[in-house]
């Protein structure tokens, strides 16, 4: 940690990532961690590949400020929980940071980090990562929600969160298009090994029919989890299976 720190103080340019397919845990994490680089006066960018974020996504703190084109004038970069760094090696010019740890959620391990390193976290930095736990637990109804991100959640509505207008903006706000393919995916979806499988299949038409993006398909897909015997999800395009996920 502490050589983090020290490369964050000595870095003249520093550049936040987000993931490809950036939601509200990834993007809310880069986020917190943009607001903390302005807060010790450091030259930031904000920076994610995704050319087209979902509008829903706009609700995090410093949207407007996420460039799609990396600054070559950095030098370092500063990313969150990858697993795949060389995804960005054709992009990342600059030592690249990866913060990671073991938390259900990206905004927990930022969190920790900000705690970890006596940071104070103010209102711009809590909302976004409050965003993150909202959507990665589901509003804290998935498996593995423990009494340490109940204490995280507490911390940071103290800062101010409302935790009614979050809900609002992050589970109850959903897209048509997503709601017509979940119509479509639900009717199609297959269970196998006795109940403990679920697979989604879907293709260019079904995509055309209800203007779903591929993002939103992923997303879909975790409705199988409120199905108590499914253990495993797969969602399979054109025949190549393009998302895994256990419970």
């Amino acid at each position: 940690m502490k050589d983090i720190i020290q490369k964050i103080q000595d870095a003249s340019h520093i550049v936040v990532l987000s993931s490809k397919d950036s939601d509200f845990d990834s993007l809310g994490s880069a986020s917190a961690f943009y607001t903390y680089l302005l807060t010790i006066h450091k030259k930031v960018s904000f920076f994610c590949e995704d050319k087209e974020l979902e509008n829903s996504l706009s609700v995090i703190p410093w949207f407007e400020k996420i460039r799609s084109s990396f600054q070559s004038s950095s030098d370092l970069a500063i990313t969150f929980c990858e697993k795949d760094l060389e995804k960005y090696n054709e992009v990342v010019e600059c030592e690249l940071i990866n913060i990671k740890g073991d938390s259900l959620a990206k905004s927990q391990t930022i969190y920790n980090f900000f705690k970890d390193n006596d940071m104070k976290i103010n209102n711009k930095m809590a909302l976004s990562l409050y965003s993150g736990l909202i959507y990665s637990t589901n509003c804290f109804s998935n498996k593995g929600v423990d009494g340490t991100i109940f204490a995280t959640a507490r911390e940071l509505l103290a800062c101010g969160i409302n935790h009614d207008e979050c809900v609002e903006n992050i589970i109850k706000n959903k897209s048509l298009s997503l709601i017509r393919q979940k119509a479509l995916m639900l009717k199609d979806m297959q269970l196998f090994n006795n109940a403990t499988e679920a697979r989604f299949y879907i293709d260019d038409l079904m995509l055309e029919s209800s203007g779903a993006s591929l993002k939103e398909c992923k997303e879909i897909s975790k409705e199988a989890f409120l199905i108590k015997s499914v253990k495993k999800i797969s969602l399979i395009y054109k025949d190549i299976e393009i998302e895994k996920q256990a419970r």
